[in-house]
């Protein structure tokens, strides 16, 4: 995971962290490094700082409902990959 300072962004190659911050809400889009992996850009804020400390401290969350956010998270990525063949 990387914090972009010069844009405000937050950017994470994890589908996991993506799934989480996804259900609280936070809006992303998909950008491609120029190694070509395909980042989950958010904006930065201290909303979303304080939601991934959340993340990293293991707080509780519906576990059907992660697994369902990574489900899409995932295949926004490969939809966003084939569309830029």
């Amino acid at each position: 995971m990387e914090m972009t300072m010069e844009r405000q962004e937050y950017r994470t190659l994890s589908p996991y962290i993506t799934g989480y911050l996804d259900s609280l809400q936070f809006n992303y889009h998909l950008e491609r490094g120029h190694n070509g992996k395909v980042f989950f850009v958010f904006q930065d804020t201290p909303e979303l700082q304080k939601a991934v400390e959340t993340f990293r401290i293991d707080q509780y969350i519906n576990p059907n409902e992660f697994s369902e956010r990574i489900k899409r998270a995932k295949s926004r990525m490969y939809d966003e990959l084939e569309r830029r063949r």
